[in-house]
């Protein structure tokens, strides 16, 4: 997985994901999280990666928490970005490819690309600048010749005002 972790011990942080589902054949204990970010301030996380939930004890849930839904990036129709096959196996794994990575000064830039959502026809790009004295800005682009639908969600441990996540 290529992923790139910015930011300091304490203070503002973040791990942004621009890498692939993992190692084929079964990608087993693969995420859909293509293009996901999470963050931490004084090691309290503050945008949230799920985890994993339960190996076996409750497969609806664990099917949830492995999902595209559930990580900090964009579900298109509803889907995830690879199929979930077993409890640890996917298939039609996405590629992901890296467009940009420059850090100048403490800032991080990245902008990176899937192709989870081929069978839809709709490209997915995902730019993030990131300096752990300013914050974390997230942007996407959806490039599709037909009808889509689109969700973000983000697990944010804390109460959002405004374009702030304050944390108790």
């Amino acid at each position: 997985t290529r992923a790139v972790v910015v930011g300091e011990e304490f203070g503002l942080s973040a791990i942004i994901n621009f890498g692939d589902l993992g190692l084929g054949p079964t990608f087993g204990h693969g995420h859909a999280h293509a293009l996901s970010v999470i963050m931490f301030c004084d090691g309290k996380s503050i945008l949230a990666d799920p985890g994993t939930f339960s190996y076996t004890g409750h497969p609806e849930l664990r099917i949830y928490f492995r999902s595209t839904a559930a990580h900090n990036t964009v579900c298109v129709n509803g889907k995830d970005q690879a199929k979930q096959e077993l409890l640890f196996m996917w298939s039609k794994p996405y590629v992901s490819d890296t467009l940009l990575v420059r850090q100048i000064g403490s800032a991080v830039a990245v902008v990176a690309t899937h192709d989870g959502y081929a069978e839809d026809r709709v490209e997915h790009r995902r730019m993030f600048i990131f300096d752990p004295g300013f914050g974390l800005y997230v942007e996407d682009w959806l490039f599709s010749d037909c009808t889509f639908s689109c969700e973000l969600a983000w697990n944010i441990n804390g109460k959002l005002t405004g374009n702030r996540i304050v944390t108790a």
